[in-house]
């Protein structure tokens, strides 16, 4: 029997930095764009969690999340949610 590959879920909690701890946003702001750029290359599907905080402090990087997704869904890389 042939090995399967693993299923790997990938998911980021956006918030403060340091979570609670902190309240700033650097990570949302300078990270965001890294990481979806380096999920687009290489075509990995990921989810990303943002508190409500940060979704109305930093709405670009919500934006950004959501451009990356519509255009991989375009793409027919992304072909189930759930």
């Amino acid at each position: 029997m042939a090995a399967r590959p693993p299923h790997v879920i990938i998911s980021f909690d956006m918030e403060t930095d340091v979570g609670n701890w902190w309240t700033t946003y650097e990570g949302a702001i300078q990270g965001t764009p890294r990481i979806l750029g380096i999920l687009s290359r290489r075509a990995i599907p990921a989810t990303f969690v943002f508190t409500a905080d940060t979704a109305q402090a930093h709405d670009g990087a919500v934006f950004w999340t959501m451009r990356d997704f519509a255009a991989a869904w375009a793409r027919g890389e992304i072909w189930a949610l759930g």
